[in-house]
């Protein structure tokens, strides 16, 4: 059988496969242009599926404590705990296949600082079929810790005026950003010290949503540091890790033609290899990298929220909190955070309803996450956190 379509004659066992594949991917395009819509106003669905508990840790572990022995208390050791936290959290197998593009994902958990009515409060939001999970594994790493299940707190007043911002990295994900094992001084204390500063009347929020990572990011950093260790420059091994790219990978191509090119002398024998000398810096970035991949992963949105009395107020809050972050930031042979612009609307509705947003993910270890988030040491100084 034949159908005459314009000038052409065309066979119906043609027409008919070639129909099916148009139709197919019609349908497909229309199945995630669904996805993302379904996705992006779901959150409300979401939200019943989390539960928030409030963590308060005692200023001091027992009354016998002094000042002198929280001087002398190793800082690192103090902040090291929550990692192990992390590891645990890390290891949870993570939702996968059509079923997760089906329907949002509700496998993530939100770590929270928040500044409302004066005080700052930590909270974790975990969904509610892992609350005890969670209470008895938050239990496990702070033996003093309160743990209180409570109702979800609200920032917002009728007529404040709210800013707000996310981050992301500046490099690739390998790039460690500095972790509480390079600063002498308790990161948290800077956070918390930019909460301070707000008005009683005002209030801000910063949220960490965080979920297990695919491991296959283990994969692409071990492949960047061995490249490396080959005596590749750092460019190329990037492009070989796929971590530069579409137009990374055809500079990789074009390079090793180039070489193959001149790898004959004039005598006729193959050129010798020159490996690509490292620096000590470039080392002891290597060094970083490898620890980075030797921890659990998190794909991480990190996000802050500002209600103030008027807007010059709110973006004045906002500068403050995110020069706070600055810290971490680890030039040149690491990473740094850097803010992303996000439409506010949809910057707010993440935060309210705690979803995690692809478009802005990061990579970060444990020892990165519990840099930013751990609760109070009994040296933290900030009267106005609750414990």
């Amino acid at each position: 059988m034949y159908l005459e379509v314009g000038n052409y004659t065309i066979s119906v066992y043609v027409f008919i496969p070639i129909l099916l594949i148009i139709l197919g991917i019609f349908f497909y395009i229309f199945f995630l242009l669904f996805l993302k819509f379904f996705n992006k106003n779901g959150g409300a669905d979401a939200v019943f599926k989390m539960q928030l508990l409030r963590i308060r840790v005692p200023k001091f572990k027992s009354e016998k404590d002094s000042q002198e022995d929280l001087k002398n208390q190793d800082l690192q050791e103090n902040i090291s705990v929550i990692e192990n936290l992390y590891s645990i959290l890390g290891g949870l197998k993570a939702q996968r296949g059509f079923k997760a593009k089906l329907q949002r994902r509700d496998d993530h958990f939100s770590f929270e600082i928040v500044l409302d009515k004066g005080m700052i409060n930590f909270y974790i939001g975990v969904p509610k079929s892992k609350i005890n999970f969670f209470k008895e594994r938050i239990q496990a790493v702070y033996v003093d810790a309160e743990i209180e299940l409570i109702k979800d707190y609200n920032i917002f007043t009728p007529n404040g005026k709210i800013s707000g911002a996310c981050f992301d990295f500046k490099k690739s994900f390998v790039y460690p950003i500095k972790t509480y094992k390079n600063l002498k001084v308790d990161p948290l204390g800077s956070l918390l010290n930019s909460l301070s500063k707000i008005e009683k009347g005002d209030s801000a929020a910063i949220q960490i949503v965080a979920r297990s990572a695919n491991k296959k990011w283990y994969i692409k950093s071990s492949l960047f540091t061995k490249s490396i260790s080959d005596g590749k420059k750092i460019s190329e091994a990037q492009n070989i890790a796929g971590l530069a790219g579409f137009w990374g990978a055809v500079s990789l191509a074009v390079g090793n033609l180039s070489e193959f090119t001149k790898t004959k002398k004039e005598n006729g024998q193959p050129e010798i290899d020159k490996k690509e000398t490292l620096s000590q810096m470039e080392q002891e970035m290597v060094k970083n990298i490898e620890e980075k991949n030797s921890k659990a992963g998190f794909d991480i949105n990190i996000r802050i929220v500002v209600n103030a009395q008027n807007h010059g107020l709110a973006e004045t809050y906002l500068d403050d909190i995110v020069n706070s972050f600055s810290q971490y930031n680890l030039y040149q042979y690491g990473n740094s955070l850097q803010i992303k612009k996000q439409n506010s609307e949809y910057l707010i509705n993440d935060f309210i309803y705690r979803n995690f947003n692809e478009k802005y993910s990061m990579l970060m270890s444990t020892e990165e996450l519990a840099s930013i988030y751990h609760l109070p040491l009994p040296s933290t100084q900030a009267p106005t956190v609750i414990g």
